[in-house]
């Protein structure tokens, strides 16, 4: 009989220790919350020791002893790892060599171009590739029967649970004061009143709704293979609440457009989905109307029309940023081919916004490939442990994810993000998904 106490109990202590330290700043519970979520992780069987990682991919900031110390949650990862080669050993649990083969070959590209530049920062490179080697051994050790929708339910459900700490701590003033603390950088001014931008425990605002996008995504591909959809759709409503919060014009266009996407999905087969989707935000809208959510999406709206509405304002000075890195990108052919090196810092200190010209302005044209044969030879294991189903997958469906995550990264620099591997991971197997 095993006793063995449930992983979702022990991420809830764990969440809760979490909780305790930021009401105490005590750090001895964040050792218990180490403690836990290591316990948790090697009771495990190796496909769900991820669970824990993707809980709290959305908690990094907030696993410190300081602000200037590293996370706690690289730590986990650590140990994700460690009992991951235990459990293979031990078990002689068969890996994908070419998922192996394709990631050391992303390694020793990563350690050539950036390991040897002069003013590349060794803790940010080891950090980058512990993200993906992550990810990479979550793939080599899937199996046919992939636990997807767990997966799925605990990136989501430690998105919401991250989001209504921040929302309860309004009502902790130590909690409060770590927001406020956390969130000056990221305020709003409009309609003579000071906006705090919502950012869940994270601590950028766009990249949190990133983050509520992708999830939202995630869930939709669950619902569409299920018929009750409970868990699903309290979710769903959870995250669109917090992610409108962050007054993200990305978040909005992005919601707009998944909407869109789902309709045009069910317009002509599922007449009632469409009809679903479309009552279920409106609900959204009025029940969170007293707590001001039409306040915000308000002040949302005026920010397409900041100075003028002109493409500069429009994309918060994104498009600027953009021509500089694309200049740099093609008139200096060093940085065409192999990049700057990761860990070597952004084009004179300023981020690009955009994923595509960040991540080919610090790895080159090569180091495009070098992903790509990585995450290619990854999707094509994934692909191998669902032969028997993947012909019954709805691919425009299973594919919303990896759209979300395409489209939103022309605006932001994820790919540099610890949370980034995770929810490339999620989205590859979203493709390969059927509920059986």
């Amino acid at each position: 009989m095993n006793r063995a106490i449930p992983s979702s109990v022990l991420i809830m202590v764990a969440a809760l220790s979490v909780l305790a330290k930021l009401i105490s700043g005590h750090n001895l519970f964040l050792v218990l919350f180490l403690l836990v979520s290591c316990y948790g992780i090697m009771k495990e069987k190796v496909e769900g020791k991820i669970i824990f990682l993707l809980f709290f991919s959305t908690w990094i900031y907030v696993l410190k002893l300081d602000g200037d110390r590293f996370s706690f949650f690289h730590i986990i990862q650590v140990v994700y790892l460690m009992s991951c080669l235990f459990s293979m050993l031990n078990n002689k649990i068969r890996v994908s060599l070419t998922v192996i083969m394709g990631f050391l070959f992303f390694v020793l590209y990563i350690l050539l171009t950036s390991g040897f530049a002069s003013n590349s920062n060794l803790l940010v490179i080891i950090g980058f590739l512990l993200n993906f080697l992550t990810i990479a051994v979550a793939t080599a050790t899937l199996t046919e029967n992939a636990s997807y929708e767990r997966y799925v339910l605990s990136y989501a459900s430690g998105l919401v649970f991250s989001g209504f700490v921040a929302l309860l701590g309004r009502w902790v003033p130590q909690v409060e004061q770590y927001i406020q603390n956390r969130g000056e950088t990221y305020t709003l001014y409009e309609n003579n009143h000071l906006y705090t931008r919502f950012s869940g425990l994270d601590v950028d605002p766009n990249y949190f709704s990133l983050q509520v996008l992708v999830a939202i995504a995630l869930l939709l591909v669950i619902s569409g293979y299920k018929k009750q959809l409970l868990k699903e759709s309290v979710l769903i409503i959870a995250l669109t609440f917090m992610g409108l919060l962050t007054l993200s014009k990305m978040f909005l266009l992005m919601l707009i457009v998944i909407l869109i996407y789902m309709c045009l999905i069910y317009v002509t087969s599922k007449y009632r989905s469409v009809m679903k989707y479309l009552f279920a935000l409106t609900v959204i809208i009025f029940v969170a109307m007293p707590f001001g959510l039409l306040d915000f999406i308000v002040v949302t709206l005026a920010r397409f029309s900041e100075q003028g509405g002109t493409v500069v304002s429009v994309t918060t000075g994104r498009s600027s940023l953009w021509l500089a890195y694309i200049q740099e990108i093609i008139t200096n052919p060093r940085i065409f081919l192999i990049g700057n090196g990761i860990g070597t810092g952004f084009l004179d200190g300023y981020a690009a916004h955009n994923m595509y010209l960040s991540y080919w302005y610090f790895t080159g044209f090569l180091g495009i490939v070098a992903l790509l044969v990585f995450v290619g030879y990854s999707y094509k294991h994934m692909n191998k442990t669902a032969e028997g189903s993947i012909k019954k997958a709805k691919r425009v469906l299973n594919s919303l994810p990896l759209f979300v995550v395409i489209v939103a990264n022309f605006s932001l620099d994820s790919i540099v993000m610890d949370f980034f591997p995770l929810v490339l991971f999620l989205s590859l197997l979203s493709l390969i998904h059927v509920k059986v």
